[in-house]
């Protein structure tokens, strides 16, 4: 099965984020393909905080057409500051339309558990520490989020070959080791979910 992964970076307002989905479906063959949708959330983000409408995706008649396979939120709406009424209202407008939810995750586990300023791993996009995985998937198992998907944020390319500031050079097999550990956390709590890995094309 084909996949169409939608990974919108600015899509605001919401008629930009219908458009864009209308687009996909007409360029795209109707037969065995997957539409996956992750547009960015209204988390706080200091000055970056990019789509101020999110909520308006999950109203009871919303501007867009919801005719999609999976619905992907971000790190750190799925995180233990993620609103928990705004993650259950996500979960209960996902289950009506039957539509998947996928949950995106940092998978490359790092070493200690608290941050240590200069760490290999510290500030490094992608990175898990020990637990952490573990506490939020036990708080959105307990909040009923019905997840079907988790999405690695490409711990082959920040593990293994990312070469700037605090990078860790990690062998592959030492990612496998780190990235197994990171998902064992989030198996306990959902031991069907199924795992994709995003990674970036390197250069």
């Amino acid at each position: 099965m084909k996949k169409l992964f939608l990974m919108v970076r600015r899509c605001s307002p919401i008629v930009v984020c219908l458009a864009i989905l209308r687009l996909a479906f007409a360029a795209s063959p109707a037969a065995a393909q997957q539409v996956w949708f992750a547009p960015p959330d209204n988390m706080d983000r200091g000055a970056r905080t990019f789509n101020h409408d999110f909520p308006q995706l999950f109203d009871p008649n919303p501007a867009w057409d919801p005719k999609i396979d999976v619905f992907k939120i971000s790190p750190k709406m799925g995180s233990t500051i993620g609103p928990a009424d705004e993650l259950t209202r996500i979960n209960a407008f996902l289950k009506e339309r039957h539509i998947a939810l996928a949950v995106d995750v940092g998978a490359m586990q790092v070493d200690n558990a608290n941050p240590v300023p200069g760490e290999c791993g510290y500030g490094v996009e992608g990175m898990v520490r020990p637990g952490r995985n573990a506490i939020q998937f036990k708080r959105l198992k307990e909040l009923g989020m019905d997840i079907r998907y988790v999405t690695m944020d490409e711990p082959l390319i920040f593990g293994h070959y990312y070469n700037k500031k605090n990078a860790c050079g990690y062998s592959i097999d030492e990612v496998a080791r780190r990235v197994a550990a990171a998902l064992a956390e989030i198996r306990q709590y959902y031991p069907d979910v199924r795992i994709v890995d995003f990674e970036a094309r390197k250069a």
